[in-house]
């Protein structure tokens, strides 16, 4: 049998010469580095004083086309070896010795800088103290530049200036003490290259087995790779639309929302699972390496084709207009801020279904919202593709795929899937086990707090809408918290001595703050009845069945009162769930668009003729894109309201094709949704996801844009027409819309919001 490896060694020059020119593919380089400063200094001083730092494991491919090189610089070689084994370290010392920066967990590229004292031989990360120290070289990056000679002069100058005189021997000895740094660069690692006949599985059982610590590599890593010699341009996309979505360019579209942070690897799995129709990343590595999977047969000629495939995928995935549409369906179950996700690779790979159900049945957002979020419901609440991602996401890719094109089958495909898993026992048995934990992160809490949402329930005693303390984009006086209902102190008074026993997800319901100062360390049965004060009976009966209290629960035994407020909880998250079919805004559309227009403007609905073109002067003008800003914030600030966009005062339909033309790209529906968000996260105080819905209808063959405003939980500013800070508060009375200032703003505020 011929062996797997050979064993060679290898100078740290040439290791990074190699990956400069390609030779080696590093995709670290260009990912997100997870090393702190301190590993990398660790890792400079381990090969300063000879220590083991472990061996490297290259891959030798047999890859024959030229790609392009993952190092700096524009010439093209040959890849010849991908690394299974040392990324972090390759890339620490890679970006070190050249300068080159490396992006960080919050994409932020920065160099790593790690400093030297020769005299007393040690490292440091670089800082501002040892900056300023004429001891040490504050980057040691400079001992491997061309300039290195001049840099060593102009150090022994600062050094004697600092010590105020001559070096005598001990220049001799921090002379060679950086001498010894600079040569690390022939320092020889240890390399276990594996040949290029040696299989990705084998690969992959070496690697577990020899690699217990570090950062591991996953099969979307090697697919990363590949997709770094071979479809550049798509990674530097999926890897730009990920910082975006962290930290977004001021100014122009970006996928940053409430609920996730993508990472490369999650939307990539979304894109071969979508292109190939594979939930496994090790046979997506196989297609795109020109081996047969299972069915699809392909070789080295055809790989193109593959990357092209992947490619086109990429963008449908990465398109704002899908991301924000599929968001908007969590929405819908309830969930509206991170802390609310309990797996990303739920969301992600729910993803998958709605681009699916888009792009291959031709289903309307409206029609996708509905079923989406449903599916997402089930999907996050019984941790679907927690465990066994792959195998779980491949069964349901074979679903889906054996339901052809048709829409309507595609539809009873899903609700078949969730019928079957929110059975009767899932709801009577199931849950309220997975409610017997003290998890914040638990999904089944998730799945309460998302429940409240749809019911639009108010937190427990307050008039305050959970919907509104859960959503991010509002900045309230006070804040959301989870109260125990058995107060820490009481329990322990009471013998319960298990933290989580105390914390149990039974114990603890959504309050306004005041509420949870009020219990203190007393009995349910001693503070409860003075919160009482003030509420009817009927309004205490919607607030303790929203919140699953069981009558009588303040003098119950502890863990009777658990085991029955579970079933309770069970029972409000099943009926929420039932109610998944429309949206907050859509509460308030059932009537059509041709119905408003008929009925006019009023206090609620307001006319545009356009959103940018102005039909006097015949071309974009500023002032028309405010009068939309004021009307949303006016609508916000009041009782919220509906903005028709593409109809004349009189209720004349004059559509959106000129409001299209001006559009200096997409010049479509999808290209003027994209405007308006922009518009409003340009203009106004808040993120306008939580509350401004944007629409598209058809009459008379024209496009009309309805925008549905939901009352702001808190005040709403924007911008002045001249620019600046949102300093500009406008308020909906009658059928205008009204600046207020000095006191009748103060007024107003006391008055809508208290």
């Amino acid at each position: 049998m011929a062996s797997l490896y050979k064993d060679v060694r290898i100078e740290l020059s040439n290791i990074v010469s190699d990956i400069k020119s390609g030779v080696i593919a590093l995709p670290e380089i260009q990912r997100p580095f997870v090393w702190p400063g301190y590993k990398s200094r660790d890792l400079l001083d381990s090969m300063y004083r000879g220590y083991p730092i472990g061996t490297l494991m290259f891959w030798e491919t047999d890859q024959t086309e030229r790609a392009k090189k993952i190092g700096d610089g524009t010439g093209k070689r040959t890849t010849k070896y991908l690394i299974v084994d040392g990324q972090q370290r390759l890339t620490s010392l890679y970006a070190i010795l050249t300068g080159e920066n490396v992006l960080d967990k919050q994409f932020k590229s920065r160099p790593i800088k790690i400093a030297f004292n020769p005299a007393r031989e040690e490292f440091e990360v670089s800082n501002a103290a040892n900056q300023r120290s004429a001891e040490w070289i504050p980057n040691v990056t400079e001992l491997w530049t061309e300039e290195y000679y001049e840099y060593r002069d102009s150090f022994f100058k600062r050094l004697k200036i600092a010590r105020g005189g001559d070096l005598g021997n001990a220049r001799g000895n921090i002379e060679r003490a950086i001498e010894r740094v600079r040569n690390l660069r022939n320092f020889e690692f240890q390399v276990v290259e594996l040949m290029s006949h040696a299989k990705d599985e084998e690969v992959a059982n070496i690697f577990v087995r020899i690699n217990s610590k570090g950062t591991p590599l996953k099969q979307s890593d090697f697919v990363m790779t590949l997709m770094s010699v071979n479809a550049e341009e798509s990674r530097v996309k999926l890897e730009a639309f990920c910082k975006s979505a962290v930290k977004p360019t001021s100014g122009k579209p970006s996928p940053a929302n409430a609920l996730i942070d993508p990472k490369p690897e999650q939307l990539l799995r979304v894109a071969v699972a979508l292109a190939f129709n594979l939930g496994r990343m090790s046979a997506v590595y196989r297609l795109l390496l020109g081996k047969t999977v299972g069915d699809l047969e392909t070789d080295s000629h055809d790989r193109q084709v593959q990357f092209e495939k992947l490619e086109t995928t990429l963008d449908h995935v990465l398109n704002l207009t899908h991301w924000h549409e599929f968001l908007k369906c969590l929405n819908l179950a309830g969930f509206r801020n991170a802390s609310m996700i309990s797996s990303g690779n739920t969301v992600m790979l729910t993803y998958v279904a709605w681009l699916i159900g888009k792009l291959k049945h031709g289903l309307d957002y409206s029609k996708l919202r509905k079923i989406i979020a449903r599916w997402f419901f089930m999907v996050s609440t019984t941790s679907r593709y927690t465990s066994s991602t792959e195998s779980t996401l491949d069964a349901d890719l074979r679903a889906f795929a054996s339901e052809g094109t048709s829409a309507e089958a595609f539809e009873k495909l899903l609700e078949s899937i969730i019928e079957d898993s929110f059975t009767q026992d899932f709801w009577s048995i199931s849950f309220p086990n997975l409610l017997d934990s003290s998890s914040g992160k638990s999904p089944a809490m998730s799945a309460y707090a998302a429940a409240l949402v749809v019911e639009d329930a108010p937190a427990l005693l307050s008039n305050i809408r959970m919907r509104d303390l859960l959503d991010p984009g509002t900045q309230t006086v006070r804040s959301v918290e989870r109260h125990h209902l058995f107060p820490v102190a009481f329990l322990k008074s009471q013998g319960v001595s298990d933290r989580s026993e105390r914390n149990a997800i039974a114990n603890m319901a959504y309050v306004d703050w005041p509420e949870n100062m009020k219990a203190g360390a007393h009995a349910p049965e001693d503070y409860w009845p003075k919160m009482l004060d003030g509420f009817s009976e009927a309004e205490l009966t919607r607030h303790m069945g929203y919140h699953a209290l069981p009558l009588g629960w303040e003098t119950m035994d502890y863990g009777l009162f658990k085991s029955k407020r579970r079933k309770l909880i069970a029972s409000v998250v099943q009926i929420a769930f039932d109610k998944i079919a429309i949206d907050e805004t859509q509460k308030n559309e059932t009537l059509s668009l041709r119905d408003y227009i008929k009925r006019g403007e009023n206090n609620r609905i307001e006319f545009k003729s356009s959103a940018r073109f102005c039909y006097r002067s015949k071309k974009q003008e500023a002032y028309i894109e405010y009068a939309i800003i004021k009307t949303v914030t006016g609508f916000a600030n009041a009782e919220g309201g509906i903005l028709v966009i593409g109809v004349d005062d009189d209720g004349e339909v004059l559509g959106l094709e000129n409001d299209y033309a001006t559009l200096s790209k997409k010049q479509d529906q999808d290209g003027h949704e994209l405007f308006l968000r922009q518009l409003f996260e340009n203009h106004l105080s808040q993120t306008s996801a939580g509350f401004i819905h944007i629409n598209y209808e058809k009459i008379e063959g024209k496009d009309l844009c309805r925008i549905t405003v939901r009352p702001s939980p808190a005040p709403i500013f924007c911008k002045p027409k001249s620019g600046g800070n949102p300093t500009c508060f406008y308020v909906r009375m009658g059928n205008q819309t009204r600046e207020l200032q000095g006191p009748d703003l103060m007024n107003y505020r006391e008055t809508h919001w208290g």
